[in-house]
């Protein structure tokens, strides 16, 4: 659930294909990253 880095997870700082993180893609909330929702 809880992570750093990592791929498919829930949160975390830089990943891909997850919820909330920092820089990613696919992710739903973030700051920056491809095909976001919120960010």
């Amino acid at each position: 659930m809880l992570g750093n880095q990592g791929k498919d997870i829930i949160y975390g700082g830089q990943g891909n294909d997850l919820a909330m993180g920092g820089q990613n893609d696919d992710l739903i909330y973030g700051d920056l990253g491809s095909d976001t929702l919120i960010g």
